[in-house]
């Protein structure tokens, strides 16, 4: 009986564990630092375009040079209670970003953060 109250107790502990990973700042971070890095290095057009609502951060996302990633991210700077707002460094430039959350099965409880809007 002990083994059992033991073992259910580890079980729910780690899941709250990996639950706050993946609900932290740094797996926010993480997340949209790799879908920007991913973006420039393959010079993704469409998903350029569908982040950037003007022509400026359009084109300096395509000229940036493949190795760029990104720097100096910082902690959430807000939110409205869909969005977050960061700012990130690319070439040497401060970047405004908002990212959501992916709408899908068990978002709540291990969310996977998407970029909805890059600007300079």
């Amino acid at each position: 009986m002990k083994k059992w109250i033991l073992s259910v107790f580890a079980i729910i502990l780690v899941l709250g564990i990996v639950s706050f990973y993946f609900n932290s700042g740094f797996k926010m971070r993480s997340d949209f630092e790799k879908s920007i890095n991913h973006m420039i290095q393959e010079k993704d057009k469409q998903a350029i375009s569908r982040v950037t609502h003007d022509r400026k951060t359009y084109d300096f996302l395509m000229k940036l040079p493949k190795g760029t990633t990104c720097k100096k991210s910082s902690d959430a700077q807000g939110s409205d209670g869909k969005t977050v707002y960061f700012v990130t460094d690319l070439d040497n430039k401060n970047i405004g970003l908002y990212i959501k959350k992916e709408n899908r099965f068990l978002s709540n409880l291990f969310p996977k953060w998407e970029v909805v809007s890059i600007r300079l």
